[in-house]
């Protein structure tokens, strides 16, 4: 085997590497607990209160528990468990008046 296909066998490793890092990342990014900058970022809507007329309000009682905590107190942010919050959007997307 030549030099240069050795470089060539070992670029192809680092960039398969590389590759699975920044999927381990993107992936990381949607684990745990978010805000509402988060859900607009997620789903591509600028406007919070958007937001909250077509996703959080109607399917309130869905979603308040487990996957969303309603914030009721000016200063107090909404919190959002990122991955079952993911999970029911994929599964009710024809739900949602988008």
């Amino acid at each position: 085997m030549s030099i240069a296909e050795l470089l060539e066998l070992e670029k192809e490793s680092l960039i398969k590497a590389y590759e699975q890092k920044i999927a381990k990342i993107e992936q990381s990014k949607d684990d745990g607990v978010g805000d509402m900058k988060w859900l607009r970022e997620k789903i591509g809507i600028s406007s919070t209160d958007t937001i909250k007329e077509i996703l959080l309000i109607p399917f309130k009682d869905e979603l308040q528990g487990k996957l969303v905590f309603y914030s009721d107190v000016q200063g107090k942010p909404w919190r959002f468990n990122k991955q079952p919050l993911i999970k029911w959007l994929e599964e009710n997307f024809e739900r949602i008046d988008w």
